[in-house]
Order: structure tokens, then sequence, then C-alpha cells
């Protein structure tokens, strides 16, 4: 800012030669245009600058809160996904085993034999560790229904997710110092812009919350990797994806046993054969 004193300013008329402002008028008409500012009536000034002034001071606020509106999770949208990804998981098993139960089974049963456990732990590792919109929640139905043990696919699937949020944190603190880092987690705030958010106020314990929400756990893990999330505390939110494993694991049923030759002839009421042997 800068200031101006004028000490004597005579305007005179071209036509007669008259002065039209005195100096007297002239201080007056210099008071009341130092007076007027953006958003004056010419009256006073001061009443608008302080009605301008108002909405500027407010404006902030509103921003600030449209700003934690768009950075807050959703929670009744994300229930609702989570009921519908349960209700659906079941509604699909249901009609499985009401209506093509032995090809599902076989076919189970094949595609275990052929990956096996590593294979499982491969696509889940896979399906944790980079940001992609697939799950492996149909793998563990079927590694179930292959006749695989739950407790064993329990633990294949939860040690693949564990070191896919290992490898996802080293990639987060990494990825930044590439040309294309900022590019990437730039898209990833901007789809899902609550994860930042949680990551920045809860740290660790918003790596586990955002790991049992349906949204890619690579998404998470990265974004934890490059806010350098306090890794002890990492180390134990990393298993945020057990509790979900679990549930899914829970819910598939294994293949249903054939009935002995025996119980089904004792059910059925017909007489068990009986086998003469005769000596010569």
């Amino acid at each position: 800012p800068f200031f101006m004193e004028a000490t004597a300013i005579e305007l005179t008329s071209v036509t007669d030669g008259r002065p039209l402002l005195t100096d007297n008028d002239s201080d007056e008409q210099l008071m009341i245009g130092c007076c007027r500012g953006p958003g004056s009536d010419g009256t006073g000034g001061i009443d608008g600058s302080d009605e301008h002034l108002g909405r500027s001071t407010s404006s902030p606020r509103s921003l600030g809160s449209s700003i934690q509106e768009s950075t807050s999770a959703p929670w009744s949208c994300v229930v609702f996904k989570i009921a519908l990804m349960v209700s659906g998981f079941l509604l699909v098993m249901l009609l499985v085993e009401t209506y093509c139960e032995d090809i599902v089974a076989d076919l189970s049963a094949a595609i275990m034999s052929y990956i096996g456990l590593p294979g499982l732990f491969l696509s889940v590792f896979v399906a944790d560790g980079i940001p992609q919109p697939f799950t492996y929640v149909p793998l563990i139905f079927v590694a179930v229904k292959g006749a695989v043990s739950k407790p064993t696919v329990f633990l294949v699937c939860v040690i693949g997710s564990y070191s896919a949020a290992l490898a996802g944190y080293a990639a987060g603190m990494n990825i930044r110092s590439l040309n294309c880092g900022d590019a990437l987690f730039a898209r990833i705030s901007q789809k899902y812009p609550y994860v930042p958010d949680l990551m920045q106020r809860r740290g660790a314990v918003g790596v586990g919350l955002a790991a049992l929400l349906p949204i890619p756990l690579a998404v998470a893990t990265w974004t934890a990797g490059s806010f350098r999330v306090h890794f002890p505390h990492f180390l134990l939110a990393g298993l945020g994806r057990a509790p979900k494993i679990a549930v899914f694991v829970l819910l598939s049923n294994g293949p249903q046993q054939q009935p002995q030759m025996g119980a089904q002839d004792g059910a059925t009421g017909a007489p068990a054969p009986v086998v003469t042997v005769v000596e010569s």
C-alpha cells in the first residue's frame, strides 16, 4: 500500500476558465474516494465493505466443509455394498447347490488339482497386491468346493493377502519417485477420496478399516506406503483382510458326501447281497 498527499488541486472549465473545485472541495472528494472500495454503494462505502468482508471470511468455512464431506467415507454406501456382496454370494451358492451341484463340484476339484495351493496363494497375492476391481471370493468357494479343508483355505488366503499388503506398502514408498507415481496416486485419490483421508487421520487404524471395505486392498496399502504410515503398526493392520476371508470361507460349503452302499440299502429297505462260498 502507498499513500498520496494532495496539497492543492484546481480544476478549471475549458469554456469560461472558472474553477470547478476548490481546495476544500477537492479534499472532501479525495476522502470520499478513499473510503470507497469494491462493493461500496457510494453513500458511505463502509457497510458494503463490511458485507463483502463477511462473505469472504465465511467462504473458507464453506470450502472446508465441502472438502471434508468429499473426503469422508460414504459409510451408508459401504454398508450397502457389503450387504449386497454377502447376499449375492449366498444366492449364487444356493443356486449352484440346487441345480448343478455335481458339475460345479467336479469342476472345482479339477481346478484345484490343476493350480493347487500355490496357485491359490498366487491368485490372492495378485488380486490384493495390484489395484484392480476383481475379487478372489469366487476362488475361495471353488477351493472349498474342491474338497480343500476350510482351515487350509483360510490360512493360504490370509498368507497371500498379508504378503500382498507388505508388497503394496513397499510399492507405495518407492513409486512416488517415478514419473508416473504422482499421476497414479492422483487417480486413486480421485476414485477413492476417503482412503487418503483415513491414512492421514487414523494412520494404521485407517489401513485396517480400509481393508474391511469393498475396495481393492492395494489402494489402502499403496496409499499407506506413500504416506509413510508407522510400519510396526502397519504390520498388525495388514491382517485386516482376515475377517473378510474368514466370513466367506465359513459361508462356503464343501462337496456333498456320497452315501455308502450299505447305508443306502438299509435306508431303502433292500436286502443286502449275500455271498455264499462253496468248498469243493
